[in-house]
């Protein structure tokens, strides 16, 4: 980052980050993240009921969600359409 930095609370969540002055003085950075401006902005309240422990296990449970996910392949699909030749082939 370039310019003044400060260390500022989040204003959802009981987080610190560093933000520039400049921006500080324009209104942004306000929020660690986007989850936290997304949940402010659809809530208008803090998040201060979830402990870092708590978000660290809701993180970890997310990055679980998504590899079980991903771990369903479009190439083990099985189409009901049965097998699709490739008419480009030269």
């Amino acid at each position: 980052m370039t310019g003044k930095t400060i260390e500022v609370t989040c204003k959802c969540c009981p987080d610190k980050f560093t933000a520039r002055v400049a921006d500080r003085n324009r209104g942004w950075a306000q929020f660690c993240s986007k989850s936290c401006a997304a949940f402010f902005k659809a809530y208008g309240k803090r998040r201060g009921h979830q402990t870092a422990q708590m978000r660290a296990v809701a993180a970890v449970k997310n990055q679980l969600e998504r590899e079980r996910r991903s771990d369903y392949c479009a190439d083990e699909f099985d189409s009901p359409f049965g097998e699709f030749e490739d008419h480009n082939k030269d």
